[in-house]
């Protein structure tokens, strides 16, 4: 998100290179359903020492989402219309995934009855582990908002100044 800021302020196309090169890397990593199980569609493979493993996702793919989401400003900044509409395609798989990771009334009925609406709306961490915490719900919805204000027009921003005043 820093990098896309510092190039939707000022222009610097170092900031949006590594923007890109980093939702580039991401892609990679999203499960599309074919090569993977079907539930594992829209989320993302985790990366270690080199390897990608093919470990179920969770709720760490609403990060990645707000990573796609800043790749959409900056390709739509750059007139990537290629970028833009590969990382949007990507960025609504993704919430699809993360979608499914929301407890739902009907998914809270082996709780405790008054722990029931507590649950409601709350991001779990992954379809083996119903664990929740405020950061899932947090990266979740902002990785929705941020989709939702890629459907609004942007408003022209002013240059920031880089000289000493």
């Amino acid at each position: 998100a820093a990098h896309s800021e510092v190039f939707l302020a000022t222009g610097e196309k170092a900031s949006a290179s590594m923007v890109f090169e980093m939702n580039d890397w991401l892609l990679g990593l999203q499960y599309d359903g074919k090569n993977s199980p079907a539930s594992w569609a829209g989320g993302f493979g985790h990366y270690h020492e080199g390897e990608r493993w093919a470990i179920e996702p969770g709720i760490a793919s609403a990060n990645y989402a707000e990573s796609l989401v800043e790749g959409v400003r900056v390709a739509r900044g750059m007139k990537d219309s290629v970028r833009q509409e590969r990382y949007r395609q990507a960025l609504d798989r993704a919430i699809t995934f993360v979608g499914r990771l929301q407890y739902q009334p009907g998914d809270v009925k082996h709780f405790a009855a008054d722990y029931q609406p507590k649950l409601v709306g709350a991001f779990f961490q992954a379809p083996f582990d119903g664990t929740v915490r405020i950061d899932f719900t947090q990266h979740a919805l902002m990785a929705m908002g941020g989709r939702e204000r890629l459907s609004a027009p942007e408003a022209p921003r002013a240059p920031v100044s880089t000289r000493a005043n």
